[in-house]
């Protein structure tokens, strides 16, 4: 999950783009390189689809559990709702 920014901010600078942050622009003073930025920048879509790709099957995984296993993982995720588990943030082990 870290990878994914940090190659795209690598992809950024080696496209030769200047940071500008309104107040301040940041300069690297790096040139543009194509031999650099293209597959930097094929790396950061790949892992980009390989992280929404997890996502979904996040997702997926969530949703089996509650229709078909039926065993209220997903329920346990939600927040707090009457008669539901503990309310988000109480600790049970201090009673």
């Amino acid at each position: 999950m870290f990878i994914t920014p940090i190659v795209g901010v690598v992809t950024f600078i080696w496209h030769g783009r200047i940071f500008d942050f309104g107040l301040f622009r940041l300069d690297f003073g790096v040139p543009s390189n194509r031999a650099v930025f293209r597959p930097m920048e094929d790396i950061h879509g790949y892992l980009a689809y390989a992280l929404f790709a997890l996502a979904g099957m996040h997702a997926a995984a969530a949703l089996w559990h509650h229709f078909f296993m039926r065993n209220g993982v997903l329920g346990r995720m939600w927040p707090m709702r009457e008669g539901a588990g503990t309310p988000v943030g109480e600790n049970i082990s201090a009673e």
